[in-house]
């Protein structure tokens, strides 16, 4: 695979929706919300609410109060909240116009847009009619449940990007973790430059082991002396370190934990180190169900001791 094809696949398509097509066509919303269950993160199409009023202006468009608590069933269902680029945003543009214009001129397009017409027959907006038709485009593609990556940060960050983006809650969770080595910090800290670019209050949870002989004043040395430049300003990243109980379930694997989802790392969260180590990796998109499981693993049910837990936060001056 070219590195070029690596870098553009994504583990999850994220999908800005159009009001009126929301407010006008019930046929749309049943077969696609509920019969066939298009958006969820277990097919990896997720609907985002685009802008963070999105809710409102479904609302606003729905005269029948009947038809109304019908959407209000499913609307709380998609809490995926993107707001709008400040600097993109035009008051005297339709919705449309203004999901055009953000895909086209933001850093971070969407996947797609989903829409009752497509009037200026741009590529990435699908149209409510060719979706009921079976003969919309490509944009309309369903994400692979896995994806194989070069073991460098921007190709680890670039296949969970809207993951990173849009969650506000992210654990990232690999035994050997170590804070003052490059391997680490690189991935890290690509990791974070795509959380901190969307503005939105963000939990930030580090999680490794104590299984290979480190201690937690070790441990939170290493990290307050590796992580705080890696932190972007304003936030806070709460560093954990934990033991395996005796008879207990091993602390093993490696993954990316958060409230819309999760994803596994086949090798770790960190680059290739030697010319004879892995120089790809494959990173899988968990269950919903699984995502939930291996969280309260290390939350409300821990599987392992805790040693230590700290916040670590970015001490330099801006």
């Amino acid at each position: 695979m070219r590195k070029e094809e690596n870098d553009n696949r994504k583990l999850i398509h994220d999908y800005a929706l159009e009001p009126e097509l929301v407010a006008d066509c019930d046929q749309f919303l049943y077969r696609y919300f509920t019969q066939y269950k298009k958006f969820n993160w277990d097919t990896g199409c997720v609907v985002v609410q685009y802008p963070s009023t999105w809710r409102e202006l479904v609302k606003r468009l729905v005269g029948d109060e009947k038809r109304l608590e019908v959407l209000l069933v499913w609307l709380p269902r998609t809490q995926i909240i993107r707001r709008a680029s400040d600097f993109l945003w035009k008051d005297t543009f339709t919705w449309l116009e203004n999901a055009e214009h953000e895909q086209k001129n933001s850093l971070h397009p969407f996947y797609a847009i989903l829409a009752r017409d497509n009037p200026r027959d741009q590529s990435n907006v699908v149209r409510g009619a060719d979706i009921s038709s079976g003969t919309a485009n490509r944009a309309w593609d369903q994400p692979p449940p896995s994806i194989t990556v070069n073991r460098t940060a921007t190709s680890m960050a670039a296949c969970i990007e809207p993951m990173l983006r849009y969650a506000t809650r992210i654990r990232f969770i690999d035994p050997h973790f170590c804070a003052l080595q490059e391997r680490y910090q690189k991935p890290l800290c690509e990791f974070l430059r795509i959380i901190c670019d969307n503005k939105r209050e963000v939990k930030l949870e580090l999680h490794a082991s104590a299984n290979n002989g480190l201690d937690w004043e070790c441990f939170l040395q290493e990290c307050k002396e590796g992580l705080p430049h890696l932190i972007p300003k304003d936030f806070t990243l709460t560093i954990h370190l934990w033991e395996n109980r005796e008879k207990g379930q091993k602390f093993h694997n490696r993954y990316i934990l958060t409230d819309i989802g999760g994803v596994q790392f086949g090798t770790g969260l960190n680059l290739k180190t030697t010319k004879d180590s892995q120089d790809q990796d494959i990173i899988t998109r968990l269950g919903s169900l699984d995502s939930q499981i291996w969280i309260s693993k290390y939350s409300s049910t821990p599987a392992f001791e805790l040693k230590g837990k700290e916040d670590i936060t970015n001490s330099t001056t801006h």
